[in-house]
């Protein structure tokens, strides 16, 4: 593997290379009654084709021009067989999808290559060589939709307009490949890989600024505020009315009783009341501050998020990307051409995931030396 790609963590991350050098161990020790590894790796595989996933295609795109998504998955599939070579100890599977709807209205249709790669093992019970019929290997090219590489968290108005964006965690960037930057996606911990790959380098999002990003969790708090604060003020009307048929039905002596218990939990309704306005305001004080005393200029730079308070906990400084700060984006419309066809890539994600088992570690080793990362880069807005 070439001295530059970062992925050989090994130098980085001990003690996970220690537990990654222990399972990857096992395996070998497990091999040893099939003959060994080297028996294992011995056996090739050949690329299968499985059903296609069109379950839930975007409802808007012609049904005629799923030709054009599948010539380019196919197209996809060239690039795969190029970068894996050698397929001595497993056997890979792909198939087309198409899932989802696109992120702007009749614009870029999202569609996927997805492939799997299935470990030929040593099966103990029946001492034989057997292929898998589950795997951790994987790799894909998400085409015009971001899928696992990154996490929604939530909807916000981040210019006081009233409008919603979906808002997205960033995933930490852990290097670079062919020049590309990597990132390290959330979704399946440390054994999974991701580039992203756009209009002349361009990304299909932008970083939220930091009035941006106080501007919409101010409206995000004022919001989760105001329901709290109401949900306390109608619970004494609605209480009152349901107790209302069963204080004319009781005694006196009973709805004394009644009377009693409800203003106690009226009292502490009020005291809960009190309780949440004040954590709010608590948590509203320091966005207010920082918005009053920046300038212009400080608060159009990028928002880091110290990760130790959390999307949602701004203290009053923001973090070091360098540190482990949290990005936080959202899609940029302007980014779509709607001039082109709506199955031209315009933007894809290629995302890669492996296991501790001697054969994925062969996947990982022959895809991150041998992938054609240029070609997929030429398929953009083709």
């Amino acid at each position: 593997m070439k001295k530059g790609l970062f992925f050989l963590g090994c130098l980085f991350l001990t003690g996970y290379c220690f537990a990654q050098k222990d399972l990857t161990q096992y395996y070998i020790e497990q091999s040893k009654i099939c003959g060994g590894i080297d028996s294992v790796m011995k056996i090739k595989g050949s690329w299968k084709k499985e059903s296609d996933d069109l379950a839930f295609p975007d409802k808007t795109f012609p049904r005629d021009q799923y030709k054009f998504v599948n010539a380019r998955v196919d197209d996809m599939l060239d690039l795969f067989k190029e970068a894996l070579p050698r397929l001595n100890g497993f056997e890979p599977r792909w198939s087309r999808g198409m899932r989802g709807t696109s992120y702007i209205t009749n614009g870029a249709v999202p569609y996927s290559f997805s492939s799997a790669y299935f470990d030929y093992y040593c099966n103990t019970n029946f001492k034989k060589i057997m292929l898998g019929d589950e795997t951790g290997t994987w790799a894909y090219v998400f085409v015009n939709h971001l899928n696992w590489f990154c996490d929604v968290v939530d909807s916000w108005d981040i210019h006081g307009e009233g409008k919603t964006f979906t808002i997205y965690q960033l995933p930490k960037k852990v290097g670079k490949w062919k020049e590309a930057t990597v990132y390290e996606p959330r979704a399946h911990g440390e054994l999974c890989r991701a580039v992203v790959i756009g209009h002349d380098g361009k990304v299909p999002w932008f970083t939220l600024s930091q009035r941006q990003y106080l501007t919409g969790l101010k409206n995000v708090l004022e919001k989760k505020k105001k329901d709290a604060l109401d949900h306390h003020d109608s619970y004494e009307e609605k209480t009152k009315k349901s107790n209302e048929t069963i204080l004319k039905n009781s005694s006196p002596e009973q709805a004394k009783k009644i009377r009693e218990q409800q203003e106690q939990n009226f009292k502490l309704n009020q005291k809960g009341r009190e309780t949440n306005e004040k954590i709010f305001n608590e948590k509203l004080k320091p966005i207010d501050d920082y918005l009053a005393t920046n300038s212009d200029e400080t608060l159009s730079k990028p928002a880091i998020l110290d990760p130790r308070a959390g999307i949602e906990g701004f203290q009053g400084s923001f973090g070091d990307e360098e540190k482990g700060g949290i990005k936080l984006i959202t899609l940029a419309g302007k980014y779509f051409n709607k001039d082109l066809p709506r199955y031209a890539p315009q933007f894809m994600v290629l995302y890669w995931r492996w296991t501790e088992h001697p054969s994925s570690l062969s996947f990982k080793k022959q895809f991150e030396e041998n992938f054609p990362l240029e070609k997929l880069k030429a398929m953009i807005d083709k």
